[in-house]
């Protein structure tokens, strides 16, 4: 009697299996989806207008935080001399390259010449690999960088370089 149970219980799972999918089969046969398909069309959003102010006090405040990044030291040198070697390759490099930022730091004793706002390391070695036939010492530096820079000057520019 066990047996005869278990094995009807299969039998109508099986038979019920075979009919969904006979189901699904003819309703794509039919057309029923083609039918209901949208083609073309128009979606109006509508939000509120503090919404807008939101988002754009956002993008305003973090533009002007740093993140962690890399950049590409292409110079760095000690001395007076140093310091107006690091001021001309840091000019000539825009002259070439006027998209990519270039920073002049001064960190006690040395003056360097760091280029570009990346925030993955295997774009930093990108140009890193476009430059080392072009300048001495260059190497990759992780350092806080300016998401959105706007290429004015910053502090790091003026300030630290005496």
């Amino acid at each position: 009697m066990y047996k005869i149970a278990s094995f009807l219980i299969v039998l109508f799972f099986f038979v019920l299996q075979i009919n969904a999918q006979e189901q699904t089969k003819n309703l794509s046969e039919t057309g029923f989806f083609d039918y209901y398909a949208i083609e073309g069309g128009n979606v109006k959003i509508t939000q509120d207008v503090r919404l807008e102010t939101l988002i754009n006090n956002h993008i305003t405040a973090n533009k002007k935080r740093p993140i962690k990044g890399w950049r590409v030291q292409i110079f760095f040198g000690q001395g007076q001399a140093a310091k107006y070697k690091a001021e001309n390759i840091k000019k000539s490099f825009l002259k070439k390259y006027p998209e990519t930022s270039a920073y002049l730091i001064y960190e006690a004793p040395y003056f360097k010449v760091r280029v570009g706002n990346y925030k993955k390391k295997f774009e930093a070695a990108k140009m890193k690999k476009e430059l080392e036939s072009k300048y001495d010492k260059i190497f990759l530096i992780e350092d806080e960088i300016k998401l959105f820079d706007n290429g004015e000057d910053d502090e790091e520019d003026t300030e630290d370089v005496e």
